[in-house]
């Protein structure tokens, strides 16, 4: 039940409210909106790849109101999050 494989005809093992509300994430992880994952804060907007089945993670609507994790700041665009810098400087040359 709700590890993403039916085992009943109808599928009713696998509906996604009823896995939902069974999944329980650690205070560090967020619940993919599939029910079936829970993925780490920092993974949630990270305009990376869809760590969610169904891609809840990267979803616009979420990620327009998601808080990014600490550390993480908004991109100009306000739907996802990148660590520290965006722009990186090249360190000066040593001298001697």
């Amino acid at each position: 039940m709700c590890y993403g494989n039916a085992d009943c005809y109808d599928q009713s093992d696998e509906d996604s409210a009823l896995c939902y509300a069974r999944l329980t994430c650690s205070a560090d992880q967020w619940k993919c909106k599939d029910g079936f994952d829970c993925i780490e804060e920092w993974r949630v907007c990270d305009g990376d790849a869809k760590e969610c089945r169904g891609g809840s993670d990267e979803d616009v609507a979420v990620c327009a109101q998601w808080n990014c994790t600490s550390g993480y700041v908004k991109y100009d665009d306000e739907r996802s999050c990148y660590f520290g810098c965006r722009i990186f400087v090249e360190p000066p040359a040593k001298k001697g």
